[in-house]
């Protein structure tokens, strides 16, 4: 039995709701979140670190690269590998204190990487991500 938003709370957790918010438009718009193409590549047991790619058409077009950290640790540089190279953008890092009400997320800085030369995890291009602990970043070319 799913469980419904309580939107009498959004005056209460206003980034919270902008959360649920960002993660729905980041569903409908990233076609690649709706494909069927899914391959993960990082299951990393050490560090408890999860990355998958995700895709619809696939081909550069609208792929998504999904890192999810499992783990209490944070990782202000952590190699993936890369279905393409180029810039890949974060489009949304969970660890981003625009979603804590209190203000108290780690803030870890999920940036922008550029993914080069130098195959990684069975893909064949790699970059570096920041990562904050107990949370995920979405990154689109």
């Amino acid at each position: 039995n799913p469980t419904m938003m309580d939107f009498s709370r959004q005056a209460t957790f206003p980034k919270l709701f902008q959360f649920y918010g960002d993660m729905v438009r980041l569903r409908t718009s990233a076609r690649g979140l709706c494909g069927r193409g899914l391959n993960v590549f990082e299951a990393n047991p050490g560090t408890k670190v999860l990355a998958f790619h995700r895709w619809d058409q696939g081909s550069g077009i609208d792929d998504v690269v999904v890192v999810a950290n499992f783990s209490d640790t944070s990782f202000p540089s952590y190699t993936i590998g890369f279905p393409y190279a180029g810039t890949w953008s974060v489009r949304l890092n969970s660890d981003s204190n625009d979603y804590s009400d209190s203000n108290d997320f780690g803030a870890v800085n999920s940036y922008n990487t550029t993914a080069g030369a130098g195959g990684w995890d069975g893909m064949p291009f790699s970059g570096n991500v920041g990562i904050g602990p107990y949370s995920l970043i979405v990154l689109s070319r």
